[in-house]
């Protein structure tokens, strides 16, 4: 599928993770932000290929560059995992104090967990049970000057903040996919379609995305 990705000036990194084979994996949007592949392997995804994280030691990360900079942000990806227990795990992030978007287990409630300049936004129960085992897609948003952070599961309002008083702070912090910097919150699943936007998206496109119906827009 050919998305015309690189025409796109608002997204900062489009990681379809088709390839996972050899030591890098590509950015389809024009910013260039190569993925080095430490372990992750390739899976089945929703669309084409994914990334398959043991939860021990796997993970991606891209060097900080200037197009990670950014004061409104969406971060959306497909994931599938089994039910678990322990603390959480990381999906994509420059670390919790930068941005971070991460899924939490049994032990932490269940729930979409997104970190932006070192504060925790979420509510508990926000990632359903019915949830594990099967894709779904995870996204939030973040508009700095509205002062709003939506998470969304499956294309759903799962939680609101509509007075955040948050930032994102200035950083020259890497990008991870699952893992947080540390590192630990290591991802055990399948992740696919991670998109990092420097912009806000709204619910109708987020729930376009999670439906899969494309082209981006």
């Amino acid at each position: 599928m050919k998305y015309h990705l690189k025409t796109l000036p608002d997204i900062i990194a489009y990681y379809k993770l088709d390839a996972l084979t050899g030591a890098t994996t590509p950015d389809s949007s024009r910013n260039g932000n190569t993925l080095a592949i430490f372990g992750a392997s390739p899976a089945q995804g929703v669309i084409d290929g994914a990334g398959l994280f043991d939860g021990l030691n796997d993970y991606l990360t891209a060097p900080f560059s200037k197009s990670m900079e950014t004061t409104d942000i969406s971060i959306e990806c497909f994931i599938n995992i089994d039910l678990f227990e322990d603390s959480q795990y990381t999906l994509v992030g420059r670390s919790d104090a930068v941005w971070e978007l991460s899924v939490t287990g049994t032990t932490w409630n269940n729930k979409i967990d997104v970190r932006l300049g070192g504060v925790a936004h979420y509510a508990n129960n926000t990632f359903a049970l019915s949830n594990y085992g099967k894709d779904t897609h995870v996204a939030f948003t973040f508009n700095r000057q509205a002062k709003n952070l939506i998470h969304y599961v499956n294309g759903f309002q799962v939680y609101a903040n509509l007075n955040t008083p948050a930032t994102i702070p200035a950083s020259s912090k890497a990008l991870f996919i699952g893992v947080r910097d540390a590192p630990f919150f290591w991802l055990k699943g399948v992740l696919d379609h991670a998109i990092i936007w420097n912009r806000t998206l709204d619910q109708p496109t987020i729930q376009r995305h999670a439906e899969r119906r494309w082209p981006l827009k």
